[in-house]
């Protein structure tokens, strides 16, 4: 292989830039072509807002994320604080966001769920 290319097999490894920009949702945009720049920008809050969230339940209840994914009850271990944390998303976000996306659930299986999809 080339230098610097994965060998066959070997588990692909992103780069710091690529690994930011995954978990700080400032990855390419991937919104329909014909949406207009403040529909954009309203879905990027959402996004953004709803993995800040995720990234401070895990920073304030690291231990209990941590043993949930090791004992597989993840959701029941921190139901309380995904709840204050989906009412305070639920007042910040407009209504047609909410109802047509998933944001909120992704950024919890992405960032608490280390890419699994745990929260349904």
């Amino acid at each position: 292989p080339a230098p610097g290319a994965a060998k066959p097999g070997a588990p692909q490894v992103e780069s710091p830039a690529e690994r930011l920009a995954r978990l700080f949702g400032r990855a390419e945009d991937e919104f329909p072509p014909d949406w207009d720049e403040e529909t954009k920008r309203k879905h990027r809050e959402a996004k953004r807002l709803a993995r800040s969230l995720a990234r401070d339940i895990l920073l304030y209840h690291r231990d209990k994320v941590e043993r949930g994914l090791k004992e597989g009850n993840l959701p029941e271990l921190i139901g309380e604080e995904i709840r204050k944390s989906w009412e305070f998303y639920k007042q910040k976000v407009p209504p047609d966001i909410l109802q047509s996306t998933t944001y909120f659930k992704d950024a919890l299986n992405e960032i608490l769920g280390k890419g699994k999809k745990i929260f349904v």
